[in-house]
């Protein structure tokens, strides 16, 4: 009975949820979509959330602090066996239509007709590299900055290090090519160093683990259900899609756009803007608890970064320098949000969950489409003004950050010592804001000591047999 009732109760939630998700398909062509939904995440093509930063006149640039987000990484083995399922489901949508059960238009249908999985490892490798030009256009916009300060940028007046990861290595090769005019090989030819501890959160490290519980507790809700829903009807099917076909639709449509622009992929089809939204949401929930505001680790991950950028400010408000003009590091999505949640940047008064949808759908902070999407970009610009005064622009993804001991000033600087005061507060709180924050060291003495008591008692007992 209890069981009749919970069915009776979850049919009426996925009944409410469907008309919540704006519910008339029957006209939507995904083929002749002039604006169609291109936030996927951390996939998400950087062009589209970057801002349009205005140069102001009047004060000279001295120093730049940036962090960077490598580009797409390569798909996972998991990946690839997913869109292996695609080939079987399109003679499923294909046998749906001959019997007049599936409702998407006819350019839709055609396209996933004529749709081949040719999905080729060099395409998989081409992932890493699509986002080379983005670090490249990132450089030379730096350089209307760099270039009009006396001395023009060089490995020996720049700091750059990266992770070890090869597309953060690659990153960091495009991009110090085009900032210092140069056509090396290799990353370390300009003077790239490997910093692993600072820049790769996940690298050895015992206390990282990925939270998935909210991520995967968002697919029995009944946003989520509505949408399968909506899915399996559109396409034909008689029963709800499982959620690894419905995923492998949604990764081939992201796949597709990142690897052209210009093109449509078919399974995008699929969706509505809406269920692109929904599994938008479901990806949040992945970042907000791995790598944001719901992980106890995400702090201490970003602190080094942002005691790094404040230590070098300041000794750029002290006239410090000693010859540099800037540092940039190449890093992780984990290093992005750590800095994200650090600063205290996109915080929302009610955390994401798994059943807040309704209420975080449209005005939630936390996106992870336009906090890190590849090639991610955090950085700062210190400029000497007028009377000496030092003044500072802090820019995510070229969008102009104001804190709020700055909004008094006007335009996009504020004076650095303010800034500075204020930044210094998210680090003040902090007994330890240091690179090892995994206590890998840590972690080891106490294991030797372990090892060692082992030692000890062993001898002991033999000599109590003697």
């Amino acid at each position: 009975m209890q069981f009749k009732m919970n069915r009776i109760i979850q049919s009426i939630l996925i009944s409410v949820s469907i008309l919540y998700i704006k519910g008339d398909d029957s006209d939507y062509c995904y083929s002749k979509d002039t604006s169609p939904y291109k936030y996927f995440s951390e996939w998400t093509s950087y062009d589209i959330v970057k801002g349009a930063t205005v140069i102001e006149q009047g004060c000279s640039p001295i120093y730049v602090w940036g962090l960077v987000k490598h580009g797409v990484k390569s798909l996972t083995n998991e990946q690839l066996e997913r869109n292996k399922l695609l080939s079987d489901l399109k003679k499923d949508i294909i046998q749906n239509n001959k019997e007049k059960r599936c409702t998407l238009c006819s350019d839709d249908f055609q396209n996933i007709n004529n749709w081949d999985n040719s999905l080729t490892e060099k395409q998989n490798e081409d992932l890493s590299k699509i986002a080379y030009t983005n670090h490249e256009t990132f450089a030379t916009y730096l350089t209307n900055y760099i270039d009009s300060t006396t001395q023009k940028p060089t490995k020996d007046n720049f700091e750059f290090r990266t992770s070890k990861v090869t597309e953060a290595a690659g990153s960091a090769l495009k991009f110090t090519n085009k900032l210092l005019g140069t056509s090396s090989e290799k990353a370390q030819d300009n003077g790239v160093t490997e910093n692993n501890v600072l820049l790769r959160a996940k690298s050895d490290c015992s206390k990282w683990s990925e939270n998935n519980k909210e991520r995967d507790d968002f697919i029995s809700t009944p946003i989520y259900q509505a949408m399968s829903y909506r899915i399996s009807n559109r396409l034909g099917f008689k029963s709800q899609l499982p959620f690894d076909k419905i995923l492998a639709m949604y990764e081939s449509c992201v796949i597709g756009n990142t690897l052209s622009t210009t093109t449509k992929p078919a399974f995008c089809a699929a969706f509505l803007q809406e269920d692109m939204k929904v599994m938008e949401y479901r990806e949040d929930l992945k970042h907000y608890y791995t790598s944001g505001y719901g992980s106890t680790l995400s702090e201490k991950i970003g602190c080094p970064l942002v005691k790094d950028m404040v230590d070098k400010l300041s000794k750029a408000s002290t006239g410090n320098l000693e010859g540099k003009k800037g540092a940039f590091y190449f890093a992780d999505d984990e290093n992005v949000m750590g800095m994200v949640t650090k600063l205290g940047l996109y915080r929302d008064e009610e955390p994401i969950k798994h059943d807040n949808y309704q209420f975080q759908s449209t005005n939630r902070k936390w996106r992870s489409s336009s906090l890190s999407p590849y090639t991610a970009t955090m950085h700062a610009i210190v400029f000497n003004c007028a009377n000496n005064e030092k003044k500072v622009e802090f820019y995510h993804n070229q969008n102009v950050v104001k804190f709020d001991a700055c909004k008094s000033s006007t335009g996009n600087k504020c004076p650095l010592d303010t800034f500075l005061t204020e930044v210094k507060k998210t680090i003040a709180k902090d007994d330890k804001c240091e690179e090892d924050y995994c206590d890998n060291k840590s972690s080891g003495a106490a294991s030797n000591m372990m090892g060692y008591s082992f030692i000890v008692m062993v001898v002991c007992f033999l000599f109590s047999r003697l």
